[in-house]
């Protein structure tokens, strides 16, 4: 009898009777590190492709695409009011605002140059009218379904001006109430966003301003 173990047709036992396991205690931290690195990349390639197909959602209802317009307005941030327009007539759609667009009483009519001279523009008039430390809130007061002739129209626009066929699958005609306020008193103008689907996602294909 060994008190070290005896060996068996190959095979170590401990005085106990278990099978001795001989293979170098590295060799099992590197399988341990090993398996630890693989479950943190599939753990991250998991996590991409929620991530992934969560960015890719696009805007699932009409509020939703009006949401993100006006969240960019209220940011003065044309990329992410961009988000709202179809991707191949983003830049057409700002610049066909950015040239025709006049607040109500206000008469701002832009013929800035870049982005910033935009703002820069609108802000001058709103802090005539409503002083300092102005912020924005809005409303959606309504909305009404857009006739199949009316996106026809759309469709012929955005082919015509933009080079883009596109077929519209719906669209709503929404009022958007806005409200600045400010130290010295609020002003408010209103907004119509028309919106249309384009498969499952919905856009603002034409924003108007009063």
């Amino acid at each position: 009898m060994s008190a070290a173990g005896e060996m068996c047709a190959g095979n170590y036992y401990d005085p106990y009777g278990r099978l001795a396991d001989l293979r170098p205690r590295s060799s099992q931290k590197r399988l341990m590190t090993v398996c630890a690195v693989v479950g943190l990349i599939i753990a991250a390639v998991v996590i991409l492709l929620i991530v992934l197909l969560t960015s890719n959602r696009g805007n699932r209802s009409y509020e939703q695409a009006v949401s993100v317009f006006m969240d960019g307005f209220e940011r003065q941030d044309l990329s992410r009011i961009s988000e709202a327009f179809p991707e191949r007539a983003r830049e057409d759609i700002w610049r066909e605002m950015g040239g025709s667009s006049r607040y109500a009483q206000m008469d701002v009519r832009s013929e800035a140059d870049s982005e910033d001279d935009f703002w820069q523009e609108l802000n001058a008039d709103l802090e005539w009218y409503c002083g300092g430390q102005i912020t924005m809130t809005y409303e959606i007061t309504g909305a009404e379904p857009i006739t199949d002739y009316r996106l026809c129209e759309y469709e012929r626009h955005f082919l015509e001006d933009f080079q883009y066929e596109v077929s519209f699958d719906g669209g709503f005609s929404v009022n958007v109430e806005i409200t600045f306020q400010g130290n010295e008193g609020d002003f408010r103008s209103s907004m119509k966003l028309n919106t249309a689907m384009i498969g499952k996602n919905w856009y603002v294909i034409d924003p108007v301003v009063d």
